[in-house]
């Protein structure tokens, strides 16, 4: 498929319904309708932009601003360190481990999945912000798409903050119209209205199709579509929770999104698995069924050594450095996000930086990690594949 077809999609279709609708101005300049669809900054993984935000901002004279340039580095920087310092190192190890499941046990494919899941949302995140620095050093306020959806505390809450120009698309051009549709002509005026649990069913069954039309992207999608509804009928079942819950409660919630959402991932990338090692949705159950088995510690301190050194490392200095580097990246990785969710209380994420007590401490490490780490995946020092342009 052409590259960035299924954001162009989305833009166009997008477009098309707000311009009949009357939503936003009929694009008269085929260069700006040109650039809105095919934007280089997001085409490829967006974010999905909206007609009505973005059209108006290219008629705009722009001049170069420092402090706008200032806030877009920042982004840049804290962008690249989540693209190349943590999913990518994260990357090394998922992509050994994934494909040869059979041969490890519970700890390492639980850790593997943990790592795919960081991995997809550090590298989705991390390009989306990169994108919106792009944006900014052009003079243009691109949308944020990723709000700390970890720290959510159910899955309502988790899809307002991952891939919000998705979310955000799929209510507005799909939940809404299913919503709202009068059906009483299909169904000789039985019922007017679709029932809500439907609409959202189809929604996120929708959105494990726009992933990819195999059989663990279906499974993901129904996978969505179940926590969301049980989360609904449990609300109706038990009320909705207190606003003020101890703090424990809300951790334990959190946890179990997570845990939840972890095992969503295994299907995702099943079905990402490259043509080369391809798996099928039964490898997934049976990589979630091998979680339970074989949970032995020397086991797995051998296994994670063998890993490392089998997949991606020859000697035993690069394999320990690679699991502390991983240990410092995460650590700063989430504690930025941490900061981000409760001290800043989700303001962008350049703002966050720039009010940070120790932010010189910060840029610089942010930096020197975004260089080790792309030591870290060009295969470390020593190593024939690392040089100037390596892994470019």
């Amino acid at each position: 498929m052409p590259l960035g077809i299924s954001f162009y999609s989305f833009a166009a279709i997008s477009y098309l319904i707000d311009a009949a609708r009357g939503d936003c101005e009929v694009e008269k300049n085929f260069i700006d309708c040109a650039l809105f669809l095919n934007f280089f900054a997001t085409v490829t993984q967006g974010p999905i932009c909206r007609a009505g935000a973005l059209l108006p901002q290219f008629k705009k004279e722009h001049r170069f601003d420092a402090a706008r340039t200032v806030r877009a580095l920042r982004l840049m920087a804290l962008g690249l360190f989540k693209l190349v310092a943590v999913s990518d190192v994260l990357g090394l190890l998922v992509d050994e481990v994934f494909p040869n499941y059979r041969s490890y046990g519970g700890p390492m494919l639980v850790l593997a999945a943990v790592f795919y899941t960081f991995q997809l949302y550090f590298n989705f995140s991390g390009y989306s912000e990169v994108a919106r620095a792009v944006g900014l050093l052009l003079g243009l306020e691109l949308p944020e798409n990723f709000k700390t959806p970890f720290f959510a505390t159910n899955f309502s809450g988790f899809w307002s903050r991952w891939h919000i120009s998705f979310s955000s698309w799929l209510q507005d051009y799909l939940f809404m119209p299913l919503a709202w549709a009068d059906v009483s002509g299909l169904t000789g005026g039985k019922i007017s209205r679709l029932p809500a649990e439907f609409c959202v069913f189809t929604v996120f069954f929708v959105s494990g199709f726009w992933h990819g039309n195999t059989l663990p992207f279906v499974v993901w999608g129904l996978l969505q579509a179940s926590y969301r509804l049980g989360e609904e009928l449990l609300h109706r079942r038990l009320g909705k929770p207190k606003k003020k819950a101890p703090a424990r409660v809300l951790w334990a919630k959190r946890a179990g999104v997570f845990v939840l959402w972890c095992v969503s991932m295994v299907f995702f990338r099943v079905g990402s698995s490259p043509a080369a090692a391809p798996l099928t949705v039964g490898d997934a159950f049976a990589y979630l069924g091998r979680c339970f088995m074989g949970w032995g510690p020397a086991r797995f301190a051998s296994e994670l050594y063998a890993a490392a050194s089998d997949g991606f490392y020859a000697n035993a200095i690069m394999v320990a450095a690679y699991y502390g580097f991983v240990a410092l990246v995460l650590a700063l990785a989430f504690c930025l996000d941490t900061r981000r969710a409760f001290a800043f209380k989700n303001k962008p994420s350049e703002i966050c930086l720039a009010n940070e007590k120790h932010r010189w401490a910060v840029y610089y490490a942010l930096v020197i990690a975004l260089l080790a780490g792309y030591i870290m995946q060009s295969g470390g020092f020593g190593s024939s594949g690392f040089g100037m342009y390596a892994g470019f």
